[in-house]
């Protein structure tokens, strides 16, 4: 926390700085792989200064709502300075959080973002299944994070890291110490297989990832996977229509069947399979 206060005043300066304006172009390649769309909701996880949070309103509008998370108050101030400048018209509230312990319901977002905050995170594996708790079924995670270079990358990357990184930092931010941190904390992260199998392990399915600038930083997610939904005759066995939803539910959905009777439909199953919905005949 102490590393995270010492640069928050900062941190968008040296984010420019360090990656030429790259980390812009990451960023937005993260939101674009969300599948939001508007009325959606999404969670932000260790957000720091707003950046996926901005990205995301913007993509679910002004019925949508984004929660902006970080365990740091001073970096969640301003992100929430940030956001309010924007103007973006989604709902945006804040919660100082905990990866590992999010207090959030069950199921309630279709979407959960964590932009270089998941090798800041002691216990990765509570993280990512606190993230798996509040993810609605068909809802997706989405981890934006630095990673491994390909070799040819490695001893350019290496140097600048440990050389060129703090004396950057020193000059910048009047902070050497808190970008060796950076360096370091880079190198202890999982690689991209092994994050992967994390991801797995804590009940994703069908997970990847993609590299970025040649593997300096990667984006990993659950392949996106519709919720479907099959209406039958409960007195035929005959199916009447279809339903798939990609990560917004409508629960509880009410469709006309043919005898113009009505059925309330609570949404089952997140398999590519068309699961049988339970239908309550009213």
């Amino acid at each position: 926390k102490a590393v995270f206060d010492s640069v928050a005043g900062r941190y968008d300066v040296m984010n420019d700085i360090m990656s030429l304006g790259v980390h812009r172009a990451w960023k937005r390649f993260t939101v674009s792989r969300t599948h939001l769309r508007p009325g959606g909701r999404a969670l932000d996880v260790a957000g720091g200064t707003g950046d996926l949070a901005i990205g995301m309103a913007k993509k679910v509008g002004a019925s949508g709502a984004i929660v902006l998370s970080d365990i740091n108050v001073s970096m969640l101030e301003r992100g929430r300075d940030r956001v309010i400048d924007s103007g973006v018209p989604a709902r945006v509230d804040y919660c100082v959080a905990d990866a590992e312990r999010l207090p959030f319901p069950d199921a309630c977002f279709d979407c959960v973002t964590i932009g270089f905050g998941l090798r800041n995170v002691t216990d990765k594996a509570a993280a990512l299944q606190s993230m798996t708790r509040v993810l609605r079924p068909g809802g997706q995670l989405l981890v934006l994070e630095f990673s491994r270079p390909v070799p040819a990358l490695a001893p350019a990357y290496d140097l600048y890291s440990f050389r060129v990184l703090p004396a950057i930092g020193k000059v910048v931010a009047g902070d050497e110490e808190s970008y060796r941190y950076l360096a370091e904390s880079i190198r202890m992260h999982p690689d991209q297989d092994t994050l992967k199998g994390m991801m797995e392990t804590a009940g994703f399915e069908r997970c990847d990832y993609f590299n970025l600038t040649g593997g300096i930083v990667a984006v990993f997610q659950q392949k996106f996977s519709p919720t479907f939904a099959v209406f039958l005759d409960l007195a035929t066995g005959r199916e009447l229509a279809r339903y798939a939803s990609y990560g917004h539910l409508a629960t509880p959905l009410v469709v006309d069947l043919e005898d113009d009777g009505r059925a309330e439909v609570l949404l089952s199953g997140t398999d590519n399979r068309c699961d049988a919905a339970t239908l309550v005949v009213l």
